[in-house]
This record gives C-alpha cells, structure tokens and sequence, in this order.
C-alpha cells in the first residue's frame, strides 16, 4: 500500500489465497493481486523492484526452496532490478520466538505464544503460535490461530542460495 500511495504499479503475490483476498480488498483495484509460490513464480514482468519482506524466506525450510524463490524472484526482475528481503536472526528467534506476548485495545486481542528455546541454533527451527480474537458485531468473538514455524537460514546459506539463483553483488544489512 505505501508504493501504491506514492504512484507506483504494483504486482503482489501471497501463497494463502486468504492473505491475497485481503491484499486485494486494501489494494481496491489499484494493484495485481496473485496467488503463487514464491519458489514457482511465472514470469510477471520485468519489474525494477522486487521485495519479499516480513520473513518469508523464513517460512522455506531447505536450501533447495531457498534458491527456487531467489530463481524465481530473479526471473521478475528488469536487468537492473533490485530484490529486497529480509530474514530473521538469531537474536529474534531466540528473543520474540522464545517469549509469549499479549496485544490488545477495545476489539482485538492478539497472544503470540513462542514455543522455541531460547537456545536456538544456526539454520534450526523456530514456531510460534499466534492467536486472534476479534470483537464482531455485539458481543461475539472470532478467533483465529496461525502456526508459524521458520527456519534461521544463516548468512553463508543466504549467500549461496543468492549465487546459485544467479545474483550477482550484493549488500548485507543487520546481519
């Protein structure tokens, strides 16, 4: 939404056909709204930018789903196209996934149960459940719950899976 809000074409893709439902309702028209894989994408565009955020290549589990989504990430972008993702660290597996957390205001409740030791090493798995309870109409409460489990990919595993997708030079923040 905020490139949309700055003028920019945006293509966007979810797995979840439901996450993508929404993406769509918020886009309202002004965006391609897909359901793909991330490691099976067809050949969208030629885009200058391509970004995966919030974790997903966490959610890849092998080194093989890690250069499928590079591939095919790779595959979208103009010659001079720039991809943007992030992966979570150690320190937030250890910390936010080991540790149990309440959010809430007048219509919603949001419990994030971390179900992973503290203890968690280099390209282990993390899970965590998160559960949402929404006020509806009256007094009734829907309730939602999603099991999140991801994998630490170290920053060799992340550099080789970029080479062997065909990246060239790149530059590392927070690492």
């Amino acid at each position: 939404l905020p490139l949309l809000e700055r003028g920019y074409e945006v293509t966007a893709c979810d797995l979840s056909p439901a996450m993508a439902a929404i993406a769509a309702r918020k886009a309202d028209g002004r965006a391609r709204v897909e359901v793909l894989d991330m490691r099976a994408l067809p050949r969208l565009g030629a885009f200058d930018l391509v970004c995966c955020l919030d974790d997903g290549v966490n959610y890849l589990h092998g080194a093989d789903e890690l250069v499928a989504a590079f591939a095919s990430m790779r595959r979208n972008l103009d010659a001079a196209g720039v991809l943007v993702f992030d992966a979570n660290t150690l320190r937030a597996y250890r910390t936010f996934f080991a540790s149990a957390v309440v959010v809430q205001d007048e219509r919603r409740v949001l419990v994030w149960d971390g179900r992973t030791p503290d203890t968690l090493g280099p390209g282990e798995v993390a899970e965590a459940e998160l559960l949402a309870l929404e006020r509806g109409e009256g007094e009734w409460w829907t309730r939602t719950r999603s099991l999140h489990r991801q994998r630490h990919h170290p920053e060799a595993a992340i550099r080789d899976a970029l080479r062997a997708a065909g990246f060239g030079w790149h530059t590392t923040y927070g690492m």
